[in-house]
This record gives C-alpha cells, sequence and structure tokens, in this order.
C-alpha cells in the first residue's frame, strides 16, 4: 500500500489556493459514495488485466465533469509499476 497523503495535502493547497476547498469535498464525497455503492467498480480499477491508460478513461468517464483539480489527480499504483 501506498502512503498517499502527499497527494491529499497537495490537492488541499491547490483548492484552497483556487477557492474550491467546497467543490472538492463534495465531489470526493460523491467518489466515496460510489466506492462505498460500487465496490466492483473498484475492483475492475484494481485489476491488471486492465491498461493504466483504460482505467483512467474509466475514471474519466465517470467523473469527467468533476472540477479538473480532482479529475487529474493520480494515484501511484501499490505495486510502485
Amino acid at each position: 500500500m501506498t502512503d498517499n497523503s502527499p497527494y491529499g495535502k497537495a490537492l488541499f493547497l491547490a483548492a484552497d489556493e483556487s477557492g474550491s476547498i467546497d467543490i472538492i469535498y463534495r465531489q470526493l464525497s460523491d467518489v466515496c459514495a460510489v466506492v462505498r455503492e460500487q465496490p466492483d467498480y473498484v475492483k475492475l480499477l484494481d485489476t491488471p488485466a486492465i491498461s493504466s491508460q483504460q482505467k483512467h478513461a474509466l475514471v474519466d468517464e465517470a467523473f469527467g465533469d468533476f472540477d479538473p483539480l480532482l479529475t487529474r489527480l493520480r494515484f501511484a499504483p501499490a505495486d510502485g509499476g
């Protein structure tokens, strides 16, 4: 497992700078709801059978209308690859 706290800190600082903390918070809450309600979606994004490019396309399809600060955020795979 990776320590993604630097991503959270960077996202918070960028959202604060752009004045979009409230929007980002609401959108992250929406993402959390999807993750809780659709565990198969998370499994799909975690499968090695799907390329990173395809995974990014799936996320963009689901959340593409979200704030670009959030949709451009990419986490490193747990295996470092």
